[in-house]
């Protein structure tokens, strides 16, 4: 559950266009505190898609997420994560 929390909350922060071209732009380091939970995490851009990766501070978990296609793909904490961008976008919408 938090783990989807998670993914829903770095697509709703992260929002930009995928980039055409070989141009690789990485953010500074973001920190996130949501429900006392702290994440830290920077999103790359690339011209296959978004990267997030980073790690949440209470426990410790890793996290490496592609975006591309409309599928978030990747690894949080050890679980493999595969999911439709739009079914994280109604995730945020709804727990707003």
């Amino acid at each position: 559950m938090i783990k989807t929390f998670l993914i829903s909350i770095f697509l709703a922060t992260s929002a930009s266009a995928v980039l055409a071209d070989s141009t690789i732009i990485e953010s500074k380091p973001i920190t996130l505190t949501r429900d006392n939970v702290t994440y830290h995490y920077t999103v790359t851009e690339k011209s296959d898609g978004r990267y997030i990766s980073g790690y949440v501070e209470n426990t410790g978990d890793t996290f490496t997420l592609r975006v591309a296609h409309g599928r978030v793909t990747g690894d949080c904490g050890g679980t493999d994560v595969d999911f439709k961008v739009s079914d994280a976008t109604s995730r945020v919408a709804s727990a707003r």
